[in-house]
């Protein structure tokens, strides 16, 4: 007797050797079926159904679920970024695996007065794994400091996600004077 074994989806997983030959000498030796999960970009579990059929033979199902190794989470292209206080910067964000419908990733800056961040960036099934760009913009101030902001990345229940930026200050400390030249007598005064 041949049992052909199948996998009613091998995108989910695959089922080897594809038949077992049973004999009056060794009809009552099991005879082992390897399953071999198949790798997917998704972070959903599996599931399929195994079938055993041979000619005039009651046909068995064995169901299989395969616990998907996939991690869903905000990946960014850079932990940092350098910026100008006037200036723009850009980072990539992606998610790690394949979301099972619209993902949004909110985006916020810890201090706006310094800089400035794309509010959120979607993703689908179709291109959760391309970067897309979120734009930083420097916020131009009168101080002379430098200001370290951090930018969170935040959708649903994924893990946080943080990136530094430095925005650096354009502005030089100097002394400023009303006048250049001053001219006054030798025993007068003059002011500026």
């Amino acid at each position: 007797v041949v049992v052909s074994v199948g996998s009613a989806d091998g995108a989910v997983a695959t089922a080897s050797p594809g038949t077992l030959t049973f004999t009056p000498a060794n009809y009552a030796v099991a005879q082992t079926v390897t399953l071999t999960g198949t790798p997917d970009a998704d972070a959903a579990n599996g599931a399929t159904s195994l079938s055993l059929t041979a000619v005039g033979a009651t046909a068995a199902t064995v169901t299989v679920t395969v616990t998907d190794d996939d991690v869903l989470g905000i990946e960014t292209s850079a932990g940092s970024l350098t910026i100008g206080e006037a200036g723009t910067g850009t980072v990539g964000v992606r998610l790690t695996a394949q979301p099972a419908g619209t993902t949004v990733v909110a985006i916020a800056s810890s201090d706006t007065a310094a800089a400035t961040v794309t509010a959120s960036l979607s993703f689908t099934t179709a291109n959760w794994n391309v970067y897309q760009n979120a734009t930083v913009a420097g916020v131009n101030d009168p101080d002379v400091a430098s200001e370290l902001v951090t930018l969170t990345l935040t959708s649903g229940t994924l893990p946080m996600k943080t990136v530094g930026v430095t925005v650096t200050d354009d502005d030089t400390l100097g002394i400023v004077t009303t006048a250049s030249a001053v001219a006054l007598g030798e025993a007068g005064t003059a002011t500026f």
